[in-house]
């Protein structure tokens, strides 16, 4: 077995490399990419292949899950600008970012720590995804009720948390556009 020295330092090394960040962020948005074409490739035809539409609905509910390792994507695409700046992830084998809040999925507030600029679309497009990373990507509520209140939508119905195809896109322009510097680095 490997010494803490060892250890710690293979650690830092790994966590202050701005390519495994970015490979990490490709892989979970390949993923994502994925099921975000299995659900929306779904036909649900009824009347023409009733057994097609009900084989189909085990699929239907993977939105979030695609929107998830989006958002995990977005997360560590936002890790790997950080580190491309010339600054650390992780020092003495401890993972520290001073300007974020540790163990937190609050996309738009990484953004900020990182220095990375949103507009008033990507900040409240991230709101709503960091809503899917810490909760309904993975369980059915947020921790707390107040997270996340029941919301009208345009025709009056009560919700929680809508996501949809712009939403989606505005989220793969952060990508895009995060994805330019890391390569950049990386040439």
């Amino acid at each position: 077995m490997a010494s803490d020295k060892a250890n710690i330092e293979q650690f830092d090394r790994t966590a202050n490399d701005s390519k495994q960040w970015a490979m990490r962020a490709e892989d979970l948005h390949t993923a994502s990419q994925v099921l975000r074409d299995k659900v929306t490739s779904l036909k649900f035809d009824i009347e023409n292949d009733p057994a097609g539409a009900v084989r189909d609905m085990k699929y239907a509910g993977l939105t979030f899950q695609s929107a998830m390792l989006q958002g995990f994507s977005i997360e560590a695409f936002l890790k790997a600008y950080w580190l491309v700046q010339g600054n650390k992830v992780a020092e003495d084998g401890h993972y520290n970012i001073p300007s974020i809040k540790h163990d937190s999925h609050d996309l738009p507030s990484i953004a900020v720590g990182v220095g990375f600029t949103l507009s008033t679309d990507e900040r409240e497009v991230l709101t709503r995804l960091s809503l899917i990373v810490s909760s309904y990507g993975r369980y059915p509520i947020t921790k707390r009720w107040q997270h996340n209140p029941l919301t009208p939508d345009q025709n009056g119905i009560p919700h929680r948390l809508s996501w949809n195809n712009q939403d989606h896109t505005t989220a793969e322009a952060i990508i895009e556009r995060l994805t330019k510097p890391t390569a950049a680095s990386h040439a």
